[in-house]
């Protein structure tokens, strides 16, 4: 799969500005370097991965091994007011997951990277939907490159660019011809909610998504769940409508409190932690939640709306954002450290990270990873909560 170019996308906005300016025709031409490099290792993981030590997979370590480089000489944590007080958050993890993948990638792991690569790509996408259409940064797209490329994948990177009709045509293209893909139900359902997200988080009025999915509904070839999902979107986005798709307001306080409200909402909705059915409720509270982000907020309301927004992602991104949330959760804690909110954030944090690494062979959590924990232990806890350790 193809998720490998809109990381660009991700490299060009936690780029601060001034640098930019400063660094003239030095900086271009590493951009200019970084994108070749991205085309390339998307053009060599679309295909059938290398067998380790072969000619292909020695170029690939290369391409790798530069990427690596180029990550670590970026900022992620910049005072550019227009930058977005989210991407900061998420773009720091990129010189840590770009060794990941090159390490993997030389161990003969090559599944593994390019799954790496997978979530680094998701992350940017979520990136550019929270600083909205207006980003500082928006990527100058060639779509013939695109030409070769799956319709969700080539949806995706298009609405990175801020390109949110032709993303939204890319989608409805799977969901209402899905002969035209393989692996229909996974499929369609990653199609279904990119287009829910996309249409909830530019438009603000998602009704012609209730004129797509509603046929679904007689299909004969969808599973039980799915069409239980289904049905549950479009009960949420009738009441949406009847309430005159109100769109997020310009305030942070009123928007921490409607996100909570639309948290409730969807919560009890919900009949199990794996139920989708309420994401309308969820994608609502995203929208209002990435709102506060733009707004002076008191540390006290910042920390919750990072921890409202990890646990929203948490129910929302399972298969392609799988480390979104322990990343709101991270930046919560160090938002309010040693408070009860830092304390819940780090016990949600930690939880995750855990599980996250329990499988068959039991619970074996990295050693640089428990080491991560600990720090951020220390930062989390109340001063009385230390015996817990």
């Amino acid at each position: 799969m193809n998720h490998l170019t809109p990381l660009l996308v991700l490299l060009s906005m936690i780029l601060p500005r001034a640098s930019l300016a400063q660094g003239g025709e030095t900086l271009k031409n590493r951009m200019n370097e970084l994108h070749s490099i991205l085309l390339n290792l998307n053009t060599d993981l679309a295909k059938d991965l290398p067998f380790p030590g072969s000619p292909q997979h020695q170029r690939v370590e290369v391409r790798m091994e530069r990427f690596s480089s180029l990550a670590h000489r970026i900022t992620a944590r910049t005072e550019d007011n227009g930058m977005g007080q989210l991407l900061p958050i998420l773009g720091e993890a990129l010189p840590e997951q770009a060794d990941q993948m090159t390490s993997a990638w030389k161990l003969g792991q090559t599944s593994y990277a390019r799954g790496v690569f997978r979530t680094l790509s998701a992350t940017c996408l979520e990136c550019h939907a929270a600083n909205g259409p207006k980003s500082p940064v928006t990527p100058r797209i060639q779509e013939t490159d695109l030409s070769a490329w799956n319709p969700i994948d080539r949806g995706r990177y298009l609405r990175s660019a801020g390109l949110a009709e032709k993303a939204y045509e890319e989608f409805k293209r799977v969901i209402t011809r899905p002969g035209t893909v393989p692996d229909l139900t996974l499929t369609l359902e990653d199609a279904l909610y990119e287009l829910l997200s996309l249409e909830i988080g530019t438009s603000g009025s998602p009704e012609r998504v209730v004129q797509v999915i509603r046929p679904l509904l007689e299909r004969d070839d969808l599973p039980r769940y799915l069409k239980t999902d289904l049905a549950g979107w479009i009960r949420d986005l009738d009441t949406w409508k009847r309430e005159g798709f109100s769109k997020p307001k310009k305030n942070g306080t009123t928007q921490l409190k409607t996100a909570r409200s639309h948290l409730r909402k969807a919560k009890a909705l919900q009949e199990s932690p794996t139920d989708r059915s309420s994401l309308v409720w969820y994608w609502r509270a995203v929208a209002e939640l990435y709102g506060t982000l733009k707004e002076n907020l008191r540390m006290e309301q910042r920390a919750e709306a990072l921890f409202l927004l990890g646990s929203a992602f948490e129910v929302l991104t399972p298969r392609h954002q799988e480390t979104l949330h322990e990343r709101l959760y991270e930046a919560c804690i160090h938002a309010l450290p040693h408070t009860p909110r830092s304390d819940l954030c780090y016990r949600k944090l930690e939880r995750s990270v855990i599980a996250g690494y329990t499988g068959s062979a039991g619970t074996r959590v990295p050693e640089e990873v428990r080491k991560r924990l600990l720090e951020l232990w220390g930062t989390a806890f109340l001063k009385k909560g230390l015996e817990l350790r």
